[in-house]
């Protein structure tokens, strides 16, 4: 299992975490109480050109990934019977690990694309996470993640 460390420029902290909370993707410190919350397993999808394909499932929501719906970071339970709607929800929900855009790979920070919206990045906004596009103002520092174990 690994927790996703975030980096929150304003704060200069590298305290935050993300989680999820009410079935939404957010970064807040850690919580002792809450630590399922803040716990993922790393899903090994695939290696593109460009980096890992990977998706976060919730230690304690098995089966529930973090996706995108609306540009809005998700926990959502991934579909069991084949079809369009699991199809969608597998490229929803993966993400390739590329090197951070803001920041030192040598560190461990990396960034996370979206699968299937090649401009748009898995990123923070006042606590709560979104698909971002990588043109928008001061995005960056926001976009930059670091695995931790547990």
């Amino acid at each position: 299992m690994t927790r996703l460390q975030a980096f929150v420029a304003p704060f200069n902290s590298f305290n935050f975490f993300v989680r999820h909370h009410n079935s939404e993707g957010e970064i807040n410190e850690l919580e002792n109480g809450l630590i399922g919350d803040f716990s993922w397993k790393e899903v090994f999808v695939q290696n593109t050109p460009d980096g890992r394909a990977v998706a976060f499932e919730s230690k304690n929501k098995p089966g529930f990934r973090l996706r995108h719906k609306n540009f809005r970071i998700v926990l959502d339970p991934m579909p069991t019977q084949q079809g369009a709607e699991r199809d969608q929800f597998l490229k929803d929900s993966t993400f390739i690990e590329v090197d951070p855009l803001d920041g030192d790979p040598n560190d461990g920070w990396h960034s996370y694309r979206a699968w299937n919206f090649g401009d748009r990045y898995f990123a923070h906004t006042d606590g709560h996470l979104w698909l971002r596009q990588r043109d928008e103002a001061k995005m960056a520092p926001d976009a930059i993640f670091r695995p931790q174990p547990e």
